[in-house]
């Protein structure tokens, strides 16, 4: 587990003590919540978040949405490109995609939402 998610981890326990929504999370073990709440965590890595991690950050985080183009679809190619560049939490819908990193939401947002142009400028 990195920094980013023991942070995450640390945060939820300190502020949902009282809050009877996050009781059985707080149940579980710091592994067993980042397992939830992250579909692709492999030990250190992994921000892409999974539908119940998107609606845990959002009772805590402030993210930026980012539309995703009507002819731009995520494949998975942008997927392994986010994995490598996002050091902050994310999640990837079809029609939009949440960023908790500023910066990569800035990015995003220059291109218009588009991961494809992101990543040829990028990765040139």
């Amino acid at each position: 587990m990195n920094q980013i998610h023991k942070s995450i981890v640390s945060h939820i326990r300190e502020t949902s003590k009282d809050d009877n929504d996050f009781i059985s999370l707080i149940e579980l073990t710091d592994e067993q919540i980042i397992r939830r709440m992250f579909s692709n965590y492999r030990g250190e890595r992994g921000m892409r978040l999974t539908q119940f991690g998107l609606e845990t950050m959002r009772q805590f985080f402030k993210g930026y949405e980012i539309k995703v183009p009507e002819n731009e679809k995520i494949r998975p190619v942008h997927l392994i490109f986010l994995d490598k560049i996002a050091k902050m939490p994310y999640h990837c819908g079809d029609k939009e995609m949440i960023i908790y990193d500023s910066i990569l939401a800035v990015r995003l947002r220059l291109v218009d939402g588009r991961l494809s142009i992101l990543m040829e400028i990028e990765t040139n």
